[in-house]
């Protein structure tokens, strides 16, 4: 399963999920897997979440 991690520190947590799965990382935010169809408020992506003052990255 995919995680993101703090560049600064190290923390890591898992990939935030929307419909059941994983979401997806691109450019500088998270989107659901079912794209447009998603009913959850995602479909418009999310920001990726920030630790340390600065976003995670996928690892």
């Amino acid at each position: 399963m995919s995680k993101l991690k703090c560049v600064d520190c190290g923390t890591e947590i898992p990939m935030p999920g929307c419909c059941g799965q994983p979401m997806t990382n691109r450019k500088d935010k998270l989107f659901c897997h079912k794209g447009g169809m998603c009913m959850c408020g995602n479909a418009n992506g999310k920001p990726v979440p920030q630790h340390c003052g600065q976003p995670m990255e996928m690892v």
